[in-house]
């Protein structure tokens, strides 16, 4: 639910500092209810991919109104 696609790219929001932030993501296995995502893969050109790290906070369903450095809070 936190998983959109975007440019045909797989894109995701975290959260850092109360704020949204945007990063381009790669997915592996998927299916209707879960999605492996893989990391960063610097041999194929994603050394520009931010990790994403155990206990990272993301947000689930964004809508149109969420975008780089939108302030937000949990609900």
């Amino acid at each position: 639910s936190a998983l959109f696609q975007l440019g045909g790219e797989w894109q995701v929001f975290a959260v850092r500092g109360g704020r949204a932030e945007h990063r381009r993501v790669q997915v592996g296995h998927r299916s209707t209810d879960l999605a492996e995502v893989l990391p960063p893969d610097v041999e194929a050109g994603d050394e520009g991919l931010p990790a994403l790290a155990e206990g990272d906070e993301f947000i689930l369903f964004p809508s149109d109104e969420i975008d780089d450095g939108v302030r937000v809070s949990p609900r």
